[in-house]
């Protein structure tokens, strides 16, 4: 009983200190809040997956994804179609026979990427494995041919 008056308690002083007729802000979403987790004991197969926010992936998917963020972490295997605005490996990304899509990719230490790959921002730490076919997305292959991308390496 006296965890329900604690909970009601803070309830009260939540709803207290909101003023008449404000609306709660909308904030950008954090890096570490995930729509979808998929837990280390966790696989799925044959997987067609859709998310407007992030997925954090620490067991195996194998399929399709298409997400804002897609972060794998260091025991996970995504194998198939991937589409993001963001890609963070420290596990396994390998595209098979379809592609990895994304505006920026970063291969942490540990990290291996493995097929067909289209970026516009390409970061690898050193310890990232890459094997596969790196291609700029259009947008970076104009702005090379006009000379004003840049190659940028940081070995750390």
């Amino acid at each position: 009983m006296k965890e329900f008056v604690e909970k009601l308690e803070f309830f009260v002083l939540e709803w207290i200190n909101s003023k008449a007729g404000d609306k709660p802000e909308e904030k950008e979403m954090s890096e570490e809040k995930f729509e979808l987790y998929v837990g280390e004991t966790t696989k799925l197969e044959n997987t067609k997956l859709n998310i407007q926010g992030n997925a954090k992936i620490d067991g195996c998917v194998s399929g399709e994804i298409e997400t804002r963020l897609l972060e794998i972490g260091p025991n996970g295997v995504v194998e198939g179609k991937v589409q993001a605005n963001r890609v963070v490996l420290e596990g396994t990304l390998d595209s098979g026979s379809g592609s990895v899509v994304a505006k920026s990719i970063e291969i942490k230490k540990g990290g291996k990427l493995s097929g067909s790959v289209q970026y516009s921002s390409f970061l690898c730490h050193e310890g990232g494995i890459i094997d596969g076919a790196l291609t700029p997305s259009e947008e970076v292959a104009e702005e090379n041919s006009k000379g004003g991308a840049r190659i940028l390496a940081s070995l750390s």
